[in-house]
C-alpha cells in the first residue's frame, strides 16, 4: 500500500497474505481479523491457502523506487503487514510462496532507493531463507552478504520472546537491525542487547562501568568502541495493542525503553499507547482519547520520541 498509515514507514508491500499464530503477541492479530473477517479470505493457519499478490501490486515498488530516485531521497517499504516473509509454510501453496519469496529478494535488489523493512516473529528462519539469494555456500564457512537496503527486524512482546528471538536477529549482518516492541505486553529489559551496556559480547570493554563511561564520549559512532563482530539493536519501535480486546499497555514500559535507548545512543520510535493504556492519576499520563493512543500531543513530553536510525 502506498502512503502507509503505519507511522514508521512510507509504504507497505505484501508479497502474499496469510500466516499462522506462533506466540502471545499473535492473540489479537489485526491482520488475521482483517483478512478472515472483513475480507473473508481463509488464509490463516498452516493448512490454509495463501493469497499471492497480483502483478499490478508487484510493480508498485518499482514505481516507488523511481520516484524516490528522481527526488534524490530514500523511502521505507515495510514487508509484510499481512504475512510473515520468514514463515516456514508447508501448506497447499508452499511452492508458490517459495517462488514469491525468491521474487521478493530480486525486487529488493532492483529497488536500491527503497529501504526494505522485513519484520518477523520467526528470526530463527532468516539466515537459511536469506542464504538462498545472498549466501556463499561454497565458502569454507557459510557466509551471508546482504544488500545495504535490507533492514531486518523481529517482534518482541515480552521478556521470554526477547530472549528467544534477539540472538537470532543480532547474529545477522543486516545494515539495520530493528525491534518492534509491539504489542508490548509487559516490561522488557533490553539493556543487554543495546550498546554500550551489552558487555557480554566479545567487546573491547569488559565491564559495564567502562562501557558506560566510554559511551558518554561516543557521540553517534558507538560501535567503533566495541569489537567489530559485536551486534546490537539499531532501532527500537514501541507500541501498545490496538483494536477490540486490546491488552493493557503501561506507558512506564515505554519510558524505560526510551531511557535505555538514550543511554545507548540507539534510535527509538514511540508509535502509540494502544487502545488500553494504563494511565496514572497525577502523572501527566492521560487522558488518551485517540482510538490507538497515537496522538503524541496527549503523551507526556519525555515519550514524544520518534527517531529513525542513521544510515
Amino acid at each position: 500500500m502506498e502512503n502507509s498509515k503505519i507511522a514508521w514507514t512510507n509504504h507497505t508491500f505484501n508479497p502474499w497474505w496469510g500466516c499462522e499464530k506462533v506466540s502471545p503477541g499473535c492473540k489479537n492479530c489485526y491482520a488475521e481479523k482483517f483478512a478472515t473477517g472483513r475480507l473473508r479470505m481463509p488464509v490463516w493457519g498452516q493448512d490454509a491457502e495463501r493469497k499471492i499478490a497480483s502483478e499490478s501490486l508487484w510493480r508498485k515498488p518499482l514505481l516507488w523506487n523511481k520516484r524516490a530516485a528522481d527526488k534524490g531521497v530514500r523511502e521505507r517499504a515495510f514487508c509484510a503487514s499481512m504475512a510473515d516473509v520468514f514463515e516456514d509454510y508447508q501448506g497447499p501453496d508452499a511452492a508458490r510462496v517459495m517462488e514469491a519469496r525468491e521474487r521478493l529478494w530480486a525486487l529488493i535488489e532492483a529497488t536500491p532507493s527503497l529501504d526494505w523493512l522485513l519484520l518477523t516473529k520467526r528470526p530463527e528462519n532468516m539466515r537459511s531463507m536469506l542464504s538462498a539469494q545472498w549466501g556463499d555456500v561454497k565458502a569454507e564457512k557459510s557466509t551471508l552478504t546482504l544488500p545495504s537496503n535490507l533492514w531486518l527486524g523481529t517482534t518482541v512482546e515480552n521478556q521470554e520472546q526477547a530472549a528467544k528471538r534477539l540472538p537470532h536477529l543480532l547474529a545477522l549482518p543486516s545494515k539495520i537491525r530493528f525491534v518492534s516492541y509491539e504489542p508490548a505486553l509487559e516490561a522488557v529489559d533490553f539493556a543487554k542487547w543495546l550498546w554500550p551496556v551489552h558487555w557480554s559480547w566479545d567487546a573491547r570493554y569488559q565491564r559495564p562501568e567502562d562501557a558506560l563511561k566510554a559511551g558518554a564520549f561516543a557521540k553517534r559512532e558507538p560501535q567503533k568502541l566495541v569489537h567489530a563482530n559485536a551486534r546490537f539493536i539499531d532501532w527500537l519501535i514501541v507500541g501498545g495493542e490496538s483494536g477490540t480486546g486490546a491488552r493493557p499497555f503501561n506507558p512506564a514500559w515505554a519510558s524505560q525503553v526510551v531511557e535505555q535507548c538514550k543511554a545507548a545512543q540507539t534510535s527509538v520510535f514511540v508509535k502509540q499507547f494502544g487502545a488500553n493504556p494504563t494511565l496514572r492519576s497525577g502523572s501527566g499520563w492521560g487522558p488518551v482519547t485517540a482510538t490507538k493512543g497515537d496522538d503524541i500531543t496527549e503523551w507526556p513530553e519525555q515519550l514524544r520520541v520518534r527517531e529513525f536510525p542513521e544510515t
